[in-house]
Formats: structure tokens, C-alpha cells, sequence
């Protein structure tokens, strides 16, 4: 049994309690009731029946379930784009070094300090 099941059958107990009171106690409990509300802040002042507040529950666990789809979509995205991203960083350096290798430079070129140079003016 949940919540919602004993406040229903709390309401249909104090319901059929009601139905049997003397019209001058239900007047003088609906006065009572009227003067305590009157003393309350507005913004305090919350009124909320129990199928209100299940929808309300319920409303706020889809909010809460959309923006974690949402926040977890986002970050799929970001992975997908820094997997290709990586892909093609690797592709390029892949190239880059197999026009490296296949050149005619003997391989003591790579160890000369104009060779920068040279890389740079090939690209």
C-alpha cells in the first residue's frame, strides 16, 4: 500500500465521520479552519489535494529523467566528435610519415637543424 492508497482511505474515513456531524460543529470547524488559513503567509499557503501532487511527483520524475537523456546525449555527442577527431589526427601523422619515409632524403636528413624547415616547406 502507498501513500496515495492511505490518503484516500483517511479522506473516505473523515468523509463518512463528517457526514455525520451537528450542522453547528461542521459551521464552527469551517470557521476554525478559515481564521488559522487567514494567519498564514500567502507564500506559505500551499493547498494541495493527493492527485495534484501525484501528478505534480510524477511530472517532476519525467523532468528530471528528460534532462538526464538529455546531459547523456550530449555527452555521446562529445565522445563520438573527439573519436573522429582523434581518427583523423591519426591519419594525417600516418601520412605525414609515410611521405616522410618514402622520400629520398637518406635518414641522417632528419637529424640536421634545417629539417624543421624543410618539413614545413613540404606540407
Amino acid at each position: 500500500m502507498n501513500e496515495f492508497d492511505i490518503a484516500q482511505r483517511l479522506a473516505r474515513h473523515l468523509d463518512h465521520g463528517v457526514a455525520h456531524l451537528d450542522s453547528n460543529v461542521v459551521g464552527r470547524l469551517h470557521e476554525a479552519r478559515f481564521q488559522a488559513l487567514s494567519r498564514v503567509p500567502v507564500k506559505q499557503l500551499r493547498l494541495v489535494t493527493a492527485g495534484h501532487l501525484s501528478s505534480t511527483s510524477n511530472w517532476n520524475a519525467r523532468q528530471h529523467t528528460l534532462r538526464l537523456g538529455a546531459a547523456l546525449l550530449m555527452v555521446a555527442v562529445i565522445l563520438m566528435g573527439y573519436n573522429y577527431w582523434q581518427q583523423q589526427m591519426e591519419d594525417e601523422t600516418g601520412q605525414i610519415d609515410a611521405r616522410l619515409l618514402s622520400s629520398e632524403l637518406p635518414p641522417q636528413a632528419f637529424t640536421q637543424q634545417n629539417f624543421g624547415e624543410w618539413l614545413q616547406e613540404t606540407r
